[in-house]
């Protein structure tokens, strides 16, 4: 009996012992372990009503992507206005030339006649309109922009210069000393001419006179009656005449002439008073040539505006 006592004690001690080990244990578990050891049931979860999704906007066109209307894009797909401009005017008739003398100063090319180029490593011409759209174009544009900018480059200015106004002033009062130095020349080769053409007529009227008073002579020579008379009357003429002639000799380019005919005068007056006078033949003859050249002398002296050597007047 006593045995079986102290055997229930001691089992009873053994499973206290053991209450007191799990219970603890149990209560000092971390939380993961006590969901394992404590399964727990989750309710489901109830689904939110779900967002009707908004409608996507449409993305605006940007202005770099969109040509204008009418505009070229550039080589890159956008459009430059500022290069379009440069190419319009490049392209214009009156500017055709400058630009392949731009491009020929650039090296790009050699300029032809006719607005053609022979592009640099090429060996036909091409025509402005056929080199900008070849494989040249870049040269095209190099060579335009050269252009635009070089006149659009100000002008160097000159240092040396006056005022504006000494310019003006300058341009006014040379402009009326020329014209007035014009007209003088005219109006002294009007007169001059005028004077020319009175001095020849002289001259003319002076040797008819002289040819009628030697042929009147000439007349009553041989016969001896009234040859004093007409000899008389011969003389003022001669006079006249050979004073005239004397007065001329100052005329360049003439001199030689005039002087030789005065000299011819007064051989035939000689001729004609010798005695016995020499034949009438061969003094009309002598008075005939001697005419002719006196007329023609007075033709020169019309046409040679020569300056005589001296205002000398006989």
């Amino acid at each position: 009996m006593g045995s079986q006592v102290a055997g229930s004690g001691r089992l009873l001690s053994v499973s206290l012992v053991s209450f007191v080990l799990f219970g603890t244990a149990s209560w000092a578990a971390p939380p993961a372990l006590a969901t394992l050891a404590t399964p727990t049931s989750t309710p489901p979860s109830t689904p939110s009503p779900s967002r009707t999704p908004l409608p996507s906007r449409t993305p605006l066109p940007s202005r770099s992507s969109t040509p204008p209307q009418g505009s070229t894009p550039s080589p890159t797909g956008n459009p430059d206005s500022a290069a379009d401009a440069r190419t319009v005017y490049c392209l214009r008739e009156e500017n055709r030339d400058d630009l392949l003398k731009a491009a020929q100063d650039l090296g790009l090319g050699k300029a032809r006649s006719g607005g053609r180029i022979v592009p640099a490593g090429a060996t036909k011409p091409v025509g402005v309109a056929e080199w900008r759209q070849g494989d040249r174009r870049a040269d095209f544009d190099r060579a335009c922009a050269s252009l635009v900018l070089l006149r659009k480059l100000p002008k160097a200015p000159d240092h040396g210069s006056g005022p504006a106004w000494l310019g003006t002033w300058a341009t006014t009062v040379g402009s009326a000393f020329l014209g007035a130095f014009a007209t003088l020349l005219a109006t002294l080769f009007t007169n001059r001419k005028a004077n020319y053409r009175e001095r020849a007529k002289e001259l003319r009227e002076a040797s008819e006179k002289y040819r009628i008073a030697v042929t009147d002579v000439l007349e009553v020579l041989h016969s001896q009656q009234g040859a004093r008379e007409k000899m008389e009357a011969m003389d003022p003429r001669m006079r006249a005449l050979t004073g005239i002639l004397l007065r001329e000799q100052s005329r360049r380019g003439l001199r030689s002439n005039l002087e030789e005919l005065r000299r011819d005068v007064k051989a035939l007056d000689g001729e004609i008073r010798k005695r016995p006078p020499a034949e009438n033949t061969v003094l009309e003859a002598e008075l005939d040539r001697i005419t002719d050249d006196l007329q023609r002398t007075s033709v020169l002296m019309e046409r040679t505006l020569l300056l005589p050597r001296t205002g000398r007047r006989a």
